[in-house]
């Protein structure tokens, strides 16, 4: 059963509606991680928080947003944001391979009740049968979860890293900061070539293996041109009916 995720902004609580795995990769694809936060935010929390952004002298900016975003996606997905955009981008480069593994396992992604913990793990699975080394997953792996540049990552015995409660977050923080960088993907994925499931005589052939990971010699984007990216899809996707399709000026960070 797919769960809500609360969690708490400045002392009040808040909580992501249950996104089944379709939905939360759907956004994982395009992107823009506003249509699920805000967006997906129960109640009259939504509006809590669009009210705080539009609000010139609110701490609330396009930036806490951005970090506070990256703090909730690997309760969603199992894995950091980052990660999940690149097998999202896999995924749709590679549709037919994955459709086709998927439904030689019995495996149905669009199913409504599929999480997306669940996908990940999947998604994880299918790539590591493409690999017939144990270095060749590994390097997988590290290609998958390697950080951005923007990324601040604090040393597990770090005092304040120590200190950070995954599920409560703060506006005036001044950068969305990660513990020590994970080596294991999601739970139920493969952690090693000994959970990966191998290939049976020559069926995978004809499906054909996952190509060029589209991620693959491609800049990463710095904190500031996420940002500016986050303003545009503000500025244009934004749900409400008064405010759609209206220009919006946001120069705050």
């Amino acid at each position: 059963m797919i769960k809500p995720l609360p969690f708490r902004i400045d002392g009040r609580d808040l909580e992501i509606r249950a996104l089944s795995a379709a939905e939360a990769y759907d956004v994982a694809a395009s992107g823009n991680w506003l249509l699920l936060f805000p967006e997906a935010v129960t109640g009259d929390g939504r509006e809590w928080l669009w009210s705080r952004f539009d609000d010139t002298r609110d701490l609330l900016t396009i930036r806490s947003l951005w970090r506070i975003w990256h703090g909730l996606a690997p309760h969603i997905y199992g894995m950091e944001w980052w990660s999940v955009t690149r097998l999202a981008g896999t995924r749709a480069l590679n549709w037919m391979s994955f459709d086709a593994w998927s439904i030689r396992h019995g495996f149905d992604p669009d199913a409504p009740w599929v999480s997306p913990r669940r996908l990940t793990a999947a998604l994880m699975t299918w790539l590591a049968s493409s690999c017939e080394k144990d270095v060749e997953w590994q390097q997988l792996q590290v290609e998958i979860q390697a950080p951005p540049e923007y990324v601040i990552h604090l040393p597990e015995e770090d005092e304040d890293g120590a200190a950070m409660d995954a599920s409560t977050f703060h506006t005036n923080a001044p950068h969305w900061i990660g513990k020590t960088q994970q080596t294991t993907p999601a739970e139920e994925a493969p952690a090693s070539s000994d959970t990966k499931e191998a290939p049976e005589d020559n069926e995978d052939q004809d499906q054909g293996e996952p190509q060029a990971l589209p991620w693959a010699d491609q800049p990463v984007l710095s904190m500031d041109q996420f940002a500016a990216q986050a303003r545009q899809w503000v500025q244009g996707r934004r749900t409400e009916p008064e405010t759609r399709g209206e220009p919006a000026t946001d120069e705050r960070g």
